[in-house]
Formats: C-alpha cells, sequence, structure tokens
C-alpha cells in the first residue's frame, strides 16, 4: 500500500484539480471520506475537507447536470493534496 500524502487534522493545500480555482487552496482534514460515497475523477483515497477559515473556497463540478457549487466543505483526493509543516 501506497504511504499517504495526508493524516487527520493536518493542514494541507491542494496542488493539483480539475478546476483551478481549488490549486494553492488550504484546507483542513477532517476524515477519510466513506467508500460509499460517488466517486471523484482519478479514484484513490480521498479526504473530507474544511477550506482554512472557513470560507466557501472549494469549487465541484457535477458533470451529471452541469452545475458548479462553491463550498466550504467537501472531498479531495489525498494524491492531490500535500501537508503543510513537518511531517
Amino acid at each position: 500500500m501506497t504511504a499517504l500524502n495526508c493524516r487527520v487534522g493536518d493542514l494541507a493545500v491542494v496542488v493539483k484539480a480539475d478546476l483551478h480555482q481549488n490549486i494553492g487552496v488550504i484546507v483542513e482534514i477532517l476524515h477519510k471520506r466513506p467508500e460509499t460515497a460517488m466517486r471523484v475523477q482519478g479514484g484513490g483515497h480521498q479526504w473530507m475537507v474544511k477550506a482554512a477559515g472557513g470560507a466557501a473556497l472549494l469549487h465541484y463540478y457535477f458533470k451529471d447536470d452541469g452545475r458548479t457549487e462553491v463550498r466550504s466543505t467537501g472531498p479531495i483526493p489525498d494524491r492531490c493534496l500535500r501537508p503543510l509543516g513537518p511531517q
């Protein structure tokens, strides 16, 4: 099993994203996303995160109906995050 970039409680920066608005957003890792939740493109381990400061900064695009939402919390794959500070 590959080591994860982040752990619960970490602050991390979004370094990869389908929507460029998410690059550079600082998030807090809340918990592992349930396996039963809908899939995020690219798969892999996913975290539920909260934008630092609680601002609605995370942009999500839903291909099924074409809507876009801006939220303060949501899922992000571990591969798209880098922790801040020493590990």
